[in-house]
């Protein structure tokens, strides 16, 4: 029969799960059925087989007749057992399981919430009391049992599984607290059921550290932080000793036993829940004590009460040193003494503030502060606040007390002191113990501040708003050194008259509009609560998109929605991804280290195509579109700046549901890293090393800028451009998490910068001089040098050529490289060269492009030859290194003149010494600036110096449509046709004249796209002289003088002046 259930016995539950849609016939116990799946060990009520006839035999244990060992209840009750009874059936392939039997006596004894059952053969836990769960989904999995078949035979559904917190009655007379996780949810059922089992094991067989043992007087569990539980005997029941169910708040289990704290790229595999909120959190995260005597000043019933020790939030926010005790004779009257000092919060707020005057009234522990756009503000913003403080400040009382900071020392300052202030005492540098009262509030504000943006899940910026919120808490939080009084009331008399309702910092907030608006408009707009206004008893909301704050009493208070991001091990049928840790250097153009990064990072490798991904490419800009844009930027005097996103992979959205196991060695950071023991993470962001993680970011910005008006070039999908209402242009290209701004107008770029910050958390590098390894000077005088030094100096240093002699050209005259080896030396690392060198060629050093691209001819066949011709380039570029490509802007050009752009053209015919192909070289120049050239091998043989130019020309020709195009999308169209030069007058020729002749009819069509773009004013070909032709310095090795002559087209030093260098003695 499919799908058999197996019966109850009288009285006891069954668990079971659903029935098999398929496979082989259900168990039987029937001795000669081994071919199908053996022997039923759990089938039910001692039936020996499916059709419920009873075991006809003695029980090996008691010596009864009609049961067996297993099923003995005599056994059960000498083991320990409650009378329940674990029955697993085994089953084959993806069948689920069927679990819990249990038989019990009374059940008159059973329904009671404060009963619980232990059992030490049961798989699962599982209760009638809704109450006693923290959490709780009705999402089954795959192994968890669907019914339970309880007394009379009754069958009731699983409605859910979860987390259930108990507090039981210890040994030593003291109350703990017992979570037992995935529990099953039987409201219909009639007992409690706690599997000892699943105490001393989790659902994947590690120990968790409890035990269990029998003692002369009775069952003891024993839990691994050395807390001691007795079992009651009832009966032939073994009971726990519970006191109470279920959390006894909202908070206190749910952050700390049964959830994880959150991070950026995790996220839940249970049901997210929405949770009261404690008053710990509304007041900013303030300490246990001071949240108790706000609540007992202001008659507010914590009823989701939370402490600071079970907040995660405060654990990772708010971790210190060990204090110093300090000894210091402090004053209690109000306006004796204040202290101040400087606070840098080293991010903007969305006004442009980054610092804040704080000052402490010593006698009242009244907090005042100012935020100010620079330190120097400090003076203006002291003199407003005696003007404005509540505090009786006198000329012959008051003394100041402040740190030897440039401020509080400078003339204006001690001026508005020697009016106002009686003295005014500085500490030395380095002794903060000496401004302590001031520090220590600075470090209590900053803690709250850093704990109220973290918990919103806000960025930096909303420091100031989350400073003002602190500010208005702390002033009315009862202080114990204030006999419980507040700040506020010890200054003015009096509490307030309304009880402030406070909020999370950060909660979303919905106000309703109450200006004029459309029958079809929003009636209520959205923003984030920042604070509540004392003056006027209502709520202030922050709305991002206008940059303001407004106070209302029409506010609407949206849930938080928290939600787990660690899951157990094998809760999901997923395949887990493996992770790593990747340690990283950051340096400067110098080559000094700016930045230690550590980040976590996905095997990406890992992933299995067509599920964990789809699609993978991600565009970037080519180095051509790069150098265009800062050419033409020169020329129009645009200005140049660079944003660099922080972690922009985590900015992302991840589509795809991915889990991945924690990074080796995880645990062993600290004690906190141990909860994760056995666990792994749902990625909710595109982590690096993801496949996807590219096209994800680059998707996300790309959209955005789109959405935001603007326009995306039609040629390069990285570059974007954007035409103002005042004619002024603002130009963008993206590289993965780098940005290159180009305008006209520094207000439109200021603007940009602000509008991608609000929307992205990003860093304003300022003006663009560290660019993917570039160094890149100043355009003032209108010069502009691009060279990449820095990668030079360290090649030379990898290879250990420091030392060795210089060169004055890239590749000798004459050189033999037809020598090949088909086991090459795998000891020199002369890919790994090549490598390196094709990075500089590609980028800034067009004049060892020739030398590199005959090198790559050899990657899987070079000599000895060739490597010493590799370090023959590194001993040339070591003596040029301060070489790279020199912008200038052409004197005389009108901000309305077409740019001019020109490409050099030519060809080496027949010199690749292996297939007998020729070289193809080009450059192309917009207004002087080069910003493309390619040296590369011919895909066939020409059979003449004409044919081979020709070729040339061709594949100059689709750089130089590319361009135009560019060019186009920047609003720069070239007038007229674009001029390519070539020493070659039968090319010219070939390409003008569309007649067959016999000596070119065996020309490939596709060159002839060359024609095509004569015929329609693209291009036009002209003749130029060999002595003229840069190019020729791409397509062969140039003898010294000639390659000279060449080289101040090609690059430059940032002196405007072109070095000349002596090779040294013995050259080769």
């Amino acid at each position: 029969m499919r799908g058999s259930r197996t019966q109850p016995q009288a009285g006891g539950f069954m668990a079971s799960a659903p029935p098999r849609r398929g496979g082989r016939r259900g168990f039987s116990n029937n001795s000669n059925n081994h071919g199908r799946q053996g022997r039923n060990n759990g089938g039910g009520n001692g039936n020996s087989n499916s059709k419920g006839r009873r075991f006809r035999g003695n029980c090996h244990y008691c010596g009864k007749y009609g049961h067996r060992a297993a099923e003995c209840r005599k056994k059960q009750r000498d083991n320990g057992a409650t009378g329940f009874t674990a029955q697993a059936q085994h089953q084959h392939g993806q069948d689920a399981a069927t679990f819990v039997a249990a038989t019990a006596t009374t059940p008159t004894q059973l329904h009671d919430p404060l009963t619980w059952l232990a059992d030490t053969g049961a798989s699962h836990h599982l209760t009638f009391v809704k109450d006693a769960f923290v959490e709780l989904t009705p999402h089954l999995q795959q192994h968890h049992p669907r019914h339970i078949t309880a007394f009379g035979g009754t069958r009731v559904p699983v409605r859910g599984v979860g987390s259930v917190l108990l507090h039981a009655r210890t040994t030593s007379g003291a109350t703990m607290q017992v979570v037992l996780q995935e529990c099953l949810y039987v409201p219909e059922g009639q007992a409690n059921l706690i599997a000892l089992g699943r105490l001393t094991r989790d659902s994947s067989g590690r120990p968790t550290g409890h035990s269990q043992r029998d003692g002369a007087d009775g069952h003891y569990v024993r839990f691994s932080h050395g807390a001691e539980v007795k079992l009651k005997e009832r009966t032939s029941l073994r009971c726990w000793p519970i006191v109470a169910v279920g959390p006894s708040t909202a908070h206190g289990l749910t952050a700390d036993a049964c959830k994880q704290p959150q991070q950026h790229a995790a996220a839940p595999a249970a049901q997210s829940k929405v949770q009261t909120p404690s008053m710990h959190e509304v007041l900013g995260h303030r300490n246990d004590n001071d949240v108790q005597q706000y609540c007992k000043l202001m008659g507010i019933d914590d009823r989701n009460a939370i402490s600071s020790k079970q907040c995660t939030t405060c654990a990772v926010t708010k971790s210190t040193r060990h204090s110093v005790s300090k000894h210091a004779e402090r004053t209690q009257v109000p306006g004796e003494r204040i202290h101040a000092d400087i606070v840098d919060w080293t991010a903007d707020s969305p006004t442009g503030k980054r610092y804040s005057l704080v000052i402490v009234d010593e006698g009242s522990k009244l907090l005042h502060a100012v935020h100010l756009n620079a330190k120097k503000d400090a003076v203006a913003a002291f003199q407003s606040f005696l003007r404005e403080t509540k505090l009786p400040i006198s000329p012959t009382t008051t003394a100041l007390q402040t740190d030897s900071d440039a401020i509080f020392l400078g003339a204006d300052f001690q001026a508005i002191v020697k009016k106002h202030l009686k003295q005014h005492q500085q500490s030395p540098p380095y002794t903060q113990a000496q401004n302590g009262i001031v520090e220590r509030q600075v470090r209590t504000l900053s803690d709250m501040v850093r704990a109220m943006i973290t918990g919103a899940g806000l960025d930096a910026s909303y420091w100031s708003l989350a400073c003002n919120h602190a500010l208005h808490i702390l002033n009315n939080m009862p202080r114990p050194s204030l006999h419980g009084k507040t700040p506020l009331q010890i200054v003015t008399g009096s509490l307030p008259k309304h009880v402030p309702q406070l909020h999370i910092f950060g909660q979303p907030a919905v106000v309703h509009i109450s200006t004029q608006r459309g029958r079809l408009q929003p009636k209520g707009r959205r923003g984030i609560y920042v604070g509540y206004n004392s003056s006027s008893n209502s709520h202030l909301v922050y709305f991002a998109d206008t940059n303001t704050v407004v106070s209302s009493i029409h506010v609407r208070f949206l849930p938080f929605s928290k939600a787990d991001d660690v899951v157990d091990e094998g809760e999901e049928q997923h395949t887990l991804l493996k992770s790593r840790f990747v340690f990283k250097v950051k340096r400067d153009a110098e080559g000094a280290p700016t930045r230690f990064k550590a980040r976590w990072v996905a095997k990406g490798f890992s992933q299995r195509p067509g599920i964990d991904f789809d699609q993978t490419y991600a565009p970037t800009p080519a180095a051509k579109t790069i150098l265009t844009v800062l050419a033409v930027s020169l020329q129009r005097q645009h200005q140049l700046h660079q944003l660099d996103f922080k972690s922009a992979y985590l900015q992302a959205d991840l589509k795809e549901e991915l889990y991945m196991e924690l990074p080796p060695h995880f645990t062993d950071i600290g004690d906190g890293a141990q909860r994760y023991a056995g666990k792994v993470c749902r990625l909710l962001k595109p982590l690096y090393g993801l496949k996807q993680a590219g096209r994800a970011w680059a998707k996300k910005l790309h959209t955005f800028l789109k959405t935001n008006g603007w326009a995306q070039s039609n040629v390069d999908a990285c570059l974007f451009t954007k035409l103002h209402d005042d004619g002024q242009r603002t130009w963008i290209i993206t590289y993965v998490d780098d940005l290159i701004i180009s305008g006209s107008s520094e207000r439109h770029i200021r603007a940009c910068k602000q509008q991608i910050k609000e929307s992205f958390e990003a860093e304003d590098l300022g003006p663009l001089t560290w660019y993917l390894g570039l160094h890149l000077t100043s355009p003032a005088d209108g010069v502009l040098h691009i060279a990449q030094t820095q990668a030079i100096n360290d090649i030379v240093n990898d290879y250990n050529l420091a030392a060795a002699a210089s060169v004055s050209t890239p590749m000798r005259v004459g050189i033999d490289a037809s020598s090949i080896s088909e086991q090459p030396d795998r000891r020199l690392p002369f890919r790994n060269l090549v490598g390196s060198l094709l990075y500089l060629a590609n980028r800034t050093r067009p004049d060892v492009s020739f030398a590199c691209g005959l090198l790559c001819r050899y990657m899987d066949r070079y000599t000895t030859v060739h490597w010493q011709a590799a370090k023959h380039v590194v001993r040339y570029l070591k003596a040029t290194s301060e070489h790279g490509l020199l912008f200038k802007r052409r004197s005389g050009t009108r901000k309305d003149q077409p740019l001019d752009l020109v490409c050099y053209s030519d060809a080496s015919f027949g010199t690749d010494q292996l297939t007998g192909r020729s070289t193809t070289g080009f450059t192309c120049y917009i207004n002087g600036c080069l910003v493309s050239w390619s040296s590369r091998l011919q895909p066939t043989v020409a059979l003449s110096t004409a044919e081979a130019e020709y070729m040339a020309i061709s594949a100059a020709a689709q750089d130089v449509v590319f361009l135009r195009q560019l060019l186009m999308d920047l609003d720069e169209p070239e007038a007229g046709a674009t001029k390519m030069l070539t020493d070659n007058q039968a090319a010219i020729a070939i390409g003008n004249d569309h007649v067959t002749k016999p000596r070119t009819k065996h020309i490939r069509v596709r060159h002839h796209f060359v024609r095509e773009l004569i015929a329609d004013g693209t291009i036009v070909l002209q003749h130029c002289p060999g002595t003229q032709m840069v190019a020729d310095a791409l397509t062969k090795a140039l003898d010294k003088q000639t390659f000279e002559q060449h080289l101040p087209r090609l690059v430059g030093t940032s002196t405007a002046e072109t070095e000349q260098r002596k090779a040294v003695e013995g050259e080769c």
